[in-house]
């Protein structure tokens, strides 16, 4: 397992919109590419679109983060990870990890999954609370659902 904290030569990404997250998708797709962390494509495009689904629908093992860490998070994380970046190497509590993480994927069936998250983002306003953030509007998710795909596509490289 790689220390996805210490990876050198990860990409810096900045996705004004889900268009462009859509785009950036295909494009590496669509070239050869390679991974510089422990996930696939499949695999982060499947948890991008998996996380935004669980921000409309909830988890079926909610997230129980520690006080101390919800405490921080509510109060300094949540500025620095909707405007800045969502930094790499967070580990989160084991149920998320089983619900939101995976050890294979199919790319077809992982861009459904992102593009129909999406268009429910695009389409409902509601939103369940952020386990770690607190609660969200809707555009705070989606900022949030931005940083987060760009720190994870940002270990995929072109070429």
């Amino acid at each position: 397992m790689i220390n996805t904290r210490r990876v050198r030569g990860r990409r810096w990404l900045r996705f004004g919109n889900f268009d462009q997250l859509l785009a950036e998708v295909r494009r590496l797709h669509a070239a050869p590419h390679r991974a510089l962390g422990n996930w696939s494509l499949a695999q982060i495009v499947m948890h991008v679109g998996r996380v935004m689904h669980g921000s409309i629908d909830g988890s079926q093992a909610p997230a129980q983060f520690p006080l101390p860490a919800r405490i921080v998070g509510r109060l300094f994380l949540r500025p620095f990870l909707l405007h800045v970046a969502v930094p790499a190497g967070i580990q989160p509590p084991p149920a998320v990890r089983r619900e939101f993480m995976f050890d294979q994927a199919d790319f077809d069936e992982a861009f459904g999954c992102l593009e129909s998250g999406v268009h429910r983002l695009g389409h409902q306003t509601t939103r369940v609370v952020h386990p770690l953030l607190g609660r969200l509007s809707a555009a705070q998710w989606d900022k949030f659902h931005l940083r987060h795909a760009e720190m994870h596509l940002g270990f995929i490289v072109p070429g």
